[in-house]
């Protein structure tokens, strides 16, 4: 055994496996950077859908706010001895699946009206929130809890109901029902063994999914992740074990004050499904490495014996016949330029010159013959060679290698013209005037050329060139000469990695700046054709709902019949690559067995080839990339690979482009439904004030036009429009007796009457989206001259706004049918706004209205 750990076969074993330790390194820092990127990408996610989540349930809380002021208005819910309170309720409770119940209670805190049936009394008054609403008389939000009453977790809102004269009548309870969440987990499809939980600042959980009911109610306040959660006090993610023992990466946010939070929302990805693929590629990394370690290791124990200590037992078995006296003893060690091929060949040198002093001339030749095989064997290891030009003699001398690159036989004897002739014809007139400059002021050149071979191949080659010159005159020109074609091929491969990581940077460019889902399909389909060099690209979306793949976008295209396809999933190949998730190759589409179903609809294409691939982004099917070639290319390994990856990260790209599209058709469902609450109240009010139904939308309209002949922005007459509509709605809090009087009213009566724009901004200043549109409502009434109500406002110190509304409003009024009185004419009204320009109206106002009616 010591003798094999002496030995120069271990040492050389030491040696591999020294040389392998930074490639041991380089698997452990991949490992750790894997890991650590996988752990961003997880949390990412997490933080994402946690405050997608909290979002959802602000924008809940508000929508329960508007829902319980507007209840609060309403005569059923003022009376409450009126009997129809607890159907009313009821039935509103049937159409709003977000919340547990709707309750009215009196001041002291009994129940007298509820949406659930009552089985016994119930009395409000120990709620923390009920007292709240009782004192503020505004808007109560509870803390997260288990509701005594349902058993289940909710948030309770509180709203003060007050009659016309602003005495509190009772409070409006209202319970949101947490249980939403878990429709939100399992709508998001969140990755399989993730949690989504709700649990409130003493640990106890209110929601969680999945395992509803095995967790709600119960206080967790041991497990990792929630001691995290309340020792942050806020937004953070980690990686802990949850409740039910599973580690994962959390990311969690709270939910109410975020001074002081009543309870947080936390969404945990599993450790195990984050790390897979990372996992999956070190193992592979790994067991590569042992494998060509294995393989080295052998070849290393082989090659020693063949190529090592088989010369090394030749030298010392000839170096102790030498020292027995033998002088003819040779080592027999032929060729090579390794250190024991000159060590035997020195050995050899010794004994030769010990026996044979007299043959030094022969032996110095043979050397010198020894020495030039030598140099042409390093010429060609290198596809390095030399020439040289006897301009007094005209006689050109190559060395093997440049007869070998030239493929010329090197008993062939050529001059300098042939020798040019080689070069590709562009690059004849650059060597000629090369050579020509060297030989009249012996310029030297150095360039890299293309040159056809004999044998009629074209390669890329370096020629070097020098002048020796004597008194002033070129008498020899001498040089390098190189076949660099492996170098340029090699450096074209690089420029193509370069393209293709391009490329990959376009579509990640489109993941994270686009917003548009049509335009980053025209950047897939476009770089897909540019770096993978086919003809024609095409894109089919699946319909989720339909199962059917659609046209998305598409290139190269010469005729519009591609946009019209449809394909069932599973239908035809486009249909099985999207069902069975795996790329498909076809080298021929005319060939009947392919079952390529679309041949009609791609007639004209001239199409040969045909490749498609799914896109799929996190485990779910997006679509199908195709692309098409007109003629037959063979597709390499590389190519293969890179294919694979652009569909890799189209799928990602098109899979970011549908989550904001989706979030935007949200956004936009949500304004809708805002507008159509407005439009609801302004049409509520036209019903109760029968002789000016139909004046709000005329003013809307109106308001509009006279908006944009000012020059006023689309964001701006939007909130025009939103005031418009709700101008009047001050007058809900106006008694019956005093705004439907026939006749006129007493001063006493006109001053309620006058209260209605500080009504309007009592009731809308709580809701923050309609902020911007209060000034209409509050100001309308004010005058230029100061004169005006509810605050006497001058000039411009009335907002434009109202300035403009109060124009609108007035024509309307003049122009439109009383019981009072009749219309005014179109010119008697435009007369009569034109004389209250600079007293009631803003002249400027005034001017561009009457040039806008006028036209019609």
């Amino acid at each position: 055994m010591s003798r094999f750990l002496s030995s120069l076969r271990f040492r050389l074993i030491l040696i591999v496996l020294f040389a392998l330790l930074p490639a041991l390194g380089l698997v452990l820092f991949i490992g750790a950077q894997l890991h650590e990127q996988a752990a961003k990408n997880a949390t990412s996610e997490a933080f994402r859908l946690v405050h997608l989540a909290a979002s959802n349930q602000d924008a809940l809380i508000e929508g329960a706010r508007q829902t319980l002021t507007a209840l609060s208005l309403m005569p059923v819910v003022r009376d409450t001895q009126s009997g129809n309170c607890d159907a009313f309720l009821a039935e509103l409770l049937t159409h709003s699946p977000s919340y547990s119940n709707f309750v009215v209670a009196m001041p002291n805190g009994d129940v007298v009206c509820s949406g659930l049936p009552r089985t016994q009394a119930v009395n409000l008054a120990d709620r923390t929130y009920f007292q709240s609403a009782l004192q503020t008389r505004d808007l109560s939000i509870s803390e997260y809890l288990i509701a005594r009453e349902l058993g289940k977790a909710i948030i309770t809102l509180a709203y003060p109901v007050l009659d016309n004269a602003g005495q509190l009548k009772g409070i409006l309870v209202a319970g949101l029902d947490l249980e939403w969440m878990s429709q939100l987990a399992e709508h998001v499809e969140l990755p399989t063994g993730s949690s989504l939980t709700v649990i409130d600042r003493n640990g106890t959980i209110l929601t969680r999914y999945p395992d509803h009911q095995n967790y709600v109610g119960k206080k967790f306040t041991e497990a990792p992740i929630v001691k995290e959660i309340l020792y942050h006090k806020g937004d953070g993610t980690t990686q802990a074990l949850g409740m039910d023992g599973i580690e994962r990466l959390y990311a969690f946010h709270p939910l109410g004050s975020v001074s002081d939070p009543s309870a947080y929302l936390a969404i945990g990805i599993p450790s195990a499904l984050a790390f897979a693929e990372a996992d999956r590629v070190i193992n592979i990394i790994v067991i590569g490495l042992i494998v060509i370690s294995a393989l080295m290791l052998t070849m290393l124990w082989i090659s020693s014996d063949v190529f090592l200590l088989r010369r090394v037992n030749v030298l010392v078995n000839a170096t102790q016949r030498l020292a027995a006296g033998d002088l003819s003893t040779r080592t027999s060690v032929q060729g090579g330029v390794s250190e024991l091929s000159q060590l035997a060949r020195a050995f050899d040198d010794m004994a030769a010159s010990l026996q044979q002093r007299e043959a030094g001339r022969k032996y110095a030749e043979e050397a010198l013959r020894h020495s030039l095989d030598l140099l042409n064997l390093t010429g060609q290891m290198a596809q390095v060679g030399g020439w040289e030009l006897n301009l007094e003699t005209q006689t050109l001398f190559w060395t093997e290698e440049v007869y070998r690159i030239h493929e010329v036989d090197p008993a062939t004897r050529l001059n300098v013209t042939e020798a040019i002739n080689f070069y590709a014809p562009e690059s004849q007139p650059v060597i000629s005037a090369a050579v020509q400059a060297g030989i009249d002021s012996g310029t030297p050149w150095d360039f890299e050329l293309q040159l056809i071979t004999a044998k009629g191949r074209h390669i890329e080659v370096r020629a070097q060139g020098a002048a020796v010159r004597r008194d002033n005159k070129t008498v020899l020109l001498n040089g390098a000469f190189q076949d660099i074609t492996e170098r340029k091929q090699a450096e074209e491969r690089i420029q193509t990695q370069l393209q293709h990581l391009a490329a990959l940077r376009a579509i990640d460019s489109a993941i994270v700046g686009s917003i548009d889902l049509r335009l980053t399909l025209n950047v897939i389909v476009q770089q897909v054709a540019a770096q993978l060099g086919v003809d024609a690209v095409a894109v089919f979306l699946l319909g989720p709902h339909t199962q059917t793949l659609a046209y998305g976008a598409g290139y190269g295209f010469r005729g519009k019949a591609i946009e019209h396809c449809r394909m069932q999933l599973g239908e035809g190949l486009a249909g099985r690559v999207a069902l069975e998730r795996h790329i498909v190759h076809i080298h021929n589409v005319l060939d009947t067995e392919t079952d390529f179903t679309r041949a009609d609809v791609l007639a004209g294409e001239d199409f040969t080839c045909y490749h498609a691939a799914p896109l799929i982004a996190k485990g779910k099917i997006q679509g199908v990339l195709e692309i098409f070639t007109r003629a037959h290319r063979e597709t390499d390994e590389d190519w293969m690979e890179f294919f694979e990856m652009l569909t890799q990260q189209a799928a990602i790209a098109l899979d970011n482009a549908q989550l904001f599209d989706n979030l935007q058709r949200s956004i936009t469902d949500l304004s809708l439904a805002y507008d159509a609450t407005i439009e609801g109240w302004s049409h509520a009010l036209d019903l109760r004030d029968k002789e000016t139904e139909g004046h709000t939308l005329r003013v809307v309209e109106m308001s509009k036009r006279l908006a944009l002949a000012m020059g006023i922005s689309e964001v701006e007459i939007v909130h025009i429009r939103r005031g418009s509509l709700l101008h009047d709605i001050g007058k809900m809090g106006v008694p019956d007796g005093v705004l439907l009087k026939p006749g006129k009213l007493t001063d006493k009566e006109w001053e309620k009457m006058k209260k209605h724009p500080q009504f309007a901004y009592d009731m809308l200043a709580p809701i923050a989206y309609l902020k911007p549109a209060l000034d209409i409502p509050y100001c309308h009434h004010e005058k230029w001259d100061g004169t005006g109500y509810p605050r006497g406002l001058k000039g411009e110190q009335i907002p434009l706004a109202a300035r403009l509304f109060a124009v609108v409003d007035v024509y309307d009024a003049l122009t439109s049918d009383r019981p009072y009185r009749a219309a005014w004419s179109k010119e008697k009204t435009l007369e009569h706004i034109r004389a209250l320009a600079g007293t009631h109206f803003d002249p400027r106002v005034v001017n561009i209205f009457l040039g806008e009616i006028g036209r019609e």
